[in-house]
């Protein structure tokens, strides 16, 4: 406040003014206050200010209000006003305990209309309790007394520290799943059933976890976004289901990054559809049938998962088939998808299928078989299909070999077989066997069987048989006749076989139809007189007869 001065003439007039006067005019005077800001509440009312030990410090904003009518005061408008306007006033505050700071110390105030803050702050080891605050007031050109502090006290009041931890550590949250079945769900992993979601929230720095907070819609969860979670909840919905969480404490901290795991659920089984256009036969045959391998197109496709094997969505495949028959039906099979689901299977059809060539065999003569002649079966084939087609054409036989006489070896050949699919007999087959003469009755008379004939060398020595079968008279001239010469005693071989001269101009046996024999005149007059034969005859089929033995006189 600025202070008044009275004028020194006055003064002089009014020396008579007695002392008590003086005091009465002194304690008119009045001063400017420094005040705070802070609202006395409480009955009674008092200013009190609160911080903690080791806590934040509290502000306290001071200024300085002048105070009008200071009869002391004359540098002010008027003769009255701020007294801190003639000069400068230094404000600082007193009382403070140990451990409590003010900050700034001090404040210097140059007019009465700014405020200006000081902030108390107590340390940790600030005894509790509650402290008066006071201010000291310094001016330049003015005396303290033109100052009233006493409206800047107030009561600070200091608490103790709290004793509870400061969490600072974020919680943390983790997720589980189970299948419809209770089996174990990975995330991730493709699944045909519903899963179940179970959130679960830790946390270490002491404050405990507040809740866990999730959206399922792709909106990024906070404190304040989500559904908060309670129990474990259903995920039904086919597709891909993103499930992002957060953990959050009791002292507001949020799990940072947010945790994301996908569902992934496909309930639709594989679809397989026929694909006629990929539908081949590696041999065409006749009338609709095929020949070789009979193949089906097939497509499969899955939506969701994808087929097990691999293959992108749609597939096209092929099976394929060589079984006969005229209503094939060729099956796709069945196809998985990643979620565990089974196709059905499709058939495609029916295919007419032979691919067998007929079955042909030989019939009436078997091979290696041995017919006498005029007791031989007839030779035959016999045709089967043996793909379900049915026999378009027929084996057929051909008979080959043997001689002019119908004895020998034979061959029956059966060829030329096909069946309505169109396939031919793969190759002929044949059956081999032989026909002999029937009735063979072995060398007769006049060479006896008992070894006992004797000839002159002179003469013929006439060669007989019989055979069954004649008249006519078989064509001879492929029979031979040869002799061999053996020991008198023992009738062993001495000499190895040589052809026979005929005593007649023919070299062939004749028939004798009178008598029913083959004869030959067989001629030994080139042969010594002592010596012993035997003759030996080969007939065209390879039957061949010895006679006794004989011997030659002259």
């Amino acid at each position: 406040m600025i202070r008044k001065h009275f004028n020194l003439k006055r003064l002089s007039a009014v020396v008579a003014v007695t002392a008590l006067a003086v005091v009465s005019a002194v304690s008119v005077a009045l001063a400017d206050n420094i005040q705070n800001d802070v609202v006395a509440s409480g009955v009674p009312a008092s200013k009190i200010v609160t911080v903690t030990a080791g806590g934040a410090g509290a502000t306290v904003n001071y200024n300085i209000a002048a105070t009008n009518n200071n009869s002391t005061d004359t540098t002010g408008p008027n003769g009255e006003g701020c007294n801190a306007v003639s000069g400068s006033a230094t404000v600082t505050p007193a009382g403070m305990p140990a451990g409590v700071t003010a900050a700034p110390t001090s404040l210097v105030f140059t007019d009465c209309s700014s405020a200006q803050s000081i902030i108390f702050t107590a340390a940790a080891n600030t005894t509790p309790g509650t402290y008066e605050i006071t201010v000291g007031v310094s001016d330049s050109n003015n005396p303290a007394s033109d100052y009233n502090t006493q409206p800047a006290k107030f009561n600070l009041v200091v608490e103790a520290a709290s004793t509870t931890p400061v969490d600072t550590t974020a919680p943390t949250s983790s997720a589980s799943a189970a299948n419809a079945d209770t089996t174990t769900y990975t995330f991730g992993a493709w699944t045909n059933q519903d899963v179940t979601v179970t959130l679960t929230g830790s946390d270490t720095g002491g404050s405990g976890v507040k809740e866990v907070r999730y959206t399922k819609n792709g909106d990024t969860p906070s404190a304040s976004v989500g559904t908060v979670y309670s129990v474990p909840f259903l995920i039904s919905a086919e597709g891909t289901t993103t499930v992002k969480f957060v953990a959050i404490d009791n002292d507001g901290n949020v799990e940072s990054p947010v945790n994301s795991e996908t569902v992934k659920i496909d309930k639709t089984a594989p679809v397989i559809s026929l694909r006629p256009a990929d539908d081949s036969c590696s041999l065409p045959g006749l009338s609709g049938w095929c020949r070789g391998t009979q193949t089906a197109g097939f497509s499969a496709s899955d939506l969701l998962s994808g087929l097990l094997n691999g293959q992108s969505s749609p597939w096209e495949f092929t099976k394929s088939t060589t079984t006969n028959g005229d209503a094939v039906q060729i099956s796709s099979g069945t196809l998985d998808d990643n979620a565990g689901n089974t196709s059905n299977s499709v058939s495609a059809g029916p295919y007419k299928i032979d691919s067998g060539a007929p079955s042909v065999s030989v019939t009436g003569v078997a091979s290696g078989g041995s017919y006498t002649l005029g007791s031989v079966p007839t030779a035959a084939c016999t045709t089967t299909d043996t793909g379900g087609s049915g026999v378009l054409d027929q084996a057929t036989v051909a008979v080959t070999g043997g001689t002019v006489n119908g004895v020998g070896s034979f061959t029956a050949t059966c060829g030329g077989a096909k069946d309505i699919a169109g396939n031919p007999q793969t190759a002929p087959v044949s059956a081999s066997y032989t026909v002999v003469y029937g009735g063979v009755s072995g060398i007769l008379q006049p060479i006896n069987p008992d070894n006992s004939s004797v000839f002159s060398r002179g003469r013929a020595v006439p060669v007989k048989f019989q055979l069954a079968g004649d008249p006519p008279a078989f064509t001879t001239t492929a029979w031979s006749l040869a002799r061999v010469r053996v020991n008198c005693a023992d009738l062993a071989d001495e000499l190895s076989s040589e052809s026979v001269p005929s005593v007649t101009p023919s070299a062939v046996f004749r028939y004798d139809s009178t008598a029913d024999q083959y004869i030959y005149n067989a001629d030994f007059r080139d042969k010594t007189a002592g010596t012993c034969w035997k003759v030996q005859v080969t007939l065209d089929e390879g039957t061949v007869m010895d006679s006794a033995v004989f011997k030659l006189q002259k």
